[in-house]
């Protein structure tokens, strides 16, 4: 049982770190006058909708180049702030009240209801 809860929870670390590996190489961080930045509209449709509920006007900024002004933009560091602090805490909130609901605790010893 410890082996399983082991390797369960170590399985689990491995596939968020690279489900999270994964998020940051699929973002397109630009750089404009030394503002680092990311254009909400080329974010996957989950990261854009999540981001989407957190943001605020104080958190999107226009960015202006030679081909019209950009409104959909965020700073990088905002960004990185939202997704470790905020999206990777849902994320683990919702796979642990998942995991809650598929272990049983009997006597001190907690069984997995994983088939």
């Amino acid at each position: 049982m410890l082996y399983d809860f082991l390797t369960n929870n170590t399985e689990n670390f491995v596939n968020s770190f690279y489900h999270k590996s994964l998020i940051m190489k699929s973002i397109r961080k630009r750089s404009y006058k030394g503002i680092e930045y990311i254009r909400l509209s080329e974010l996957s449709e989950e990261l854009s909708e999540e981001i989407n509920n957190w943001l605020s006007n104080d958190v999107l900024i226009k960015i202006k180049t030679e081909d019209g002004i950009l409104r959909d933009c965020i700073q990088v560091k905002d960004f990185l702030y939202w997704f470790e602090n905020l999206y990777t805490t849902v994320q683990k909130e919702e796979k642990s009240r998942a995991h809650s609901q598929l272990t049983k605790t009997v006597a001190g010893f907690t069984y997995s209801l994983e088939s």
